[in-house]
This record gives C-alpha cells, structure tokens and sequence, in this order.
C-alpha cells in the first residue's frame, strides 16, 4: 500500500449531482431542488472505481452514504447556529441576491430577471 493511491468508498455512492442535489434537499427541510436545463445535459462522469482498494483490503465495506454525509452536514449546520442569516451576514452577496429575491428582480432560481 505504500506509494499507491486509492479511491476509497463504493459503487453505491456513484449518483448524479441531481441524485446528491435530491439527497440534500431531504436533510434540510424546506429545502427544494430546481433544475432548469438551462445548460443542457452535464455530460461529465463522476462514476469512481473503487475495486483497487477492494483488492488491497478484502472484506472492507464502507458504510456511510451521501445520505448519511448530508444529515450529518445539516444536523451541524443546525447545532452551531450556522443559519441562512449567518451565511447572509458573512457572504454578503448572499443578502444581496435575498433582497433581489424580495424585490422580484431575481427568480426563484437567483437568477437576474431581464
């Protein structure tokens, strides 16, 4: 193992960004997921081959899950206070595009209104 380099995880974890998108969207309520198409079909892969790590360690079985990663995030975020309004007053563009939002200048997506 020494010298080598490993993707370390499972096949069960190979989703779509909508699939982590949906995911996400599970673990904080109120929370949706839009997508626009706006620029076509993602035509990137992100399927990752574990089976070298397979090999060097049988048996193994990872079990944390995109899933599980996004409870464990939000259920943080939840616990320290990281709130939108946090988020809002440390990135102000954040708060910009909130009042963009209000004012109808921006839609639902943020996405500047012409």
């Amino acid at each position: 193992m020494h010298d080598r380099a490993f993707n370390i995880g499972s096949e069960v974890n190979n989703v779509t960004v909508a699939e982590i998108a949906d995911q996400v969207a599970e673990a904080v309520s109120g929370a949706k997921v839009v997508i626009t198409g706006e620029t076509g079909a993602d035509p990137r892969s992100y399927r990752v081959d574990f089976s070298r790590f397979r090999a060097a360690i049988p048996g193994f079985d990872c079990e944390w899950t995109v899933k599980r990663g996004a409870v464990e995030l939000a259920d943080a975020y939840r616990r320290y206070g990281l709130t939108r309004e946090d988020f809002e007053q440390r990135f102000t563009r954040l708060a910009v595009l909130r009042a963009a939002s209000g004012a109808g200048t921006v839609d639902d997506t943020l996405r500047w209104r012409r």
